[in-house]
């Protein structure tokens, strides 16, 4: 990402720098998506870990009842 920072600094006229722009709009672009779909596991895996632990205290539960 600094080497195409670097670009758009050091670009000699429009169309290169319009390129450089657009390679830096496409990696932040690639980088939130793949920052989104990390987040949207982590949740997932969160909620399931949360989903797991109330089974099983409702089956601990259902034992000392059954007692």
């Amino acid at each position: 990402m600094a080497d195409l920072i670097d670009q758009v600094k050091n670009a000699q006229d429009t169309k290169a720098t319009q390129d450089a722009t657009n390679a830096v709009s496409l990696a932040s672009l690639k980088f939130n998506k793949l920052k989104f779909q990390y987040e949207m596991y982590r949740d997932k895996q969160r909620d399931l870990a949360e989903y797991k632990e109330k089974m099983l205290q409702a089956a601990f539960g259902e034992t000392i009842r059954g007692c």
